[in-house]
């Protein structure tokens, strides 16, 4: 997983030699990340791309994207199969929501969004290889 903190100011890895820095300043947290589905899972559960949880996915998706691209991390492989969603499980624990469906827990809970697999990243400052990242999510 690739995580941003959001209480320290994003640094730039413009070099290999810096990447352990950024490391430090920023983070790369590993966690196992259950019970989750994979936004693929989701979009085909929904099937309708003017649902509310939907387009709440689509902003904090475009939001994580933003964050990666603003650093030059390239993922290689961005698909909906390499993000996952996860409800909020405090919330879902304080609500009793253990035994309704995923999607319908989400929408009471609200998500978080994780970015998985990134075997295939990079750093680049190239638009062309943001874009190209952006072209294969479709």
């Amino acid at each position: 997983c690739f995580f941003f903190s959001s209480r320290r100011r994003h640094t730039r890895c413009r070099e290999v030699s810096w990447a352990r820095r950024c490391v430090q300043e920023t983070g790369i947290v590993m966690e196992y990340v259950e019970p989750s589905i994979t936004t693929k899972e989701l979009l085909r559960s929904i099937n309708d791309y003017t649902d509310p949880l939907v387009q709440e996915f689509a902003k904090q998706l475009a939001s994580a994207i933003a964050k990666m691209h603003n650093i030059d991390v390239v993922h290689g492989d961005m698909t909906t199969s390499n993000f996952l969603i996860k409800a909020q499980e405090n919330l879902a624990d304080h609500f009793g929501l253990e035994e309704i469906k995923f999607v319908d827990k989400i929408r009471k809970t609200g998500f978080l969004l994780y970015a998985i697999d990134f075997g295939l990243s990079f750093v680049s400052k190239t638009p062309e290889d943001k874009a190209v990242d952006m072209y294969v999510l479709k």
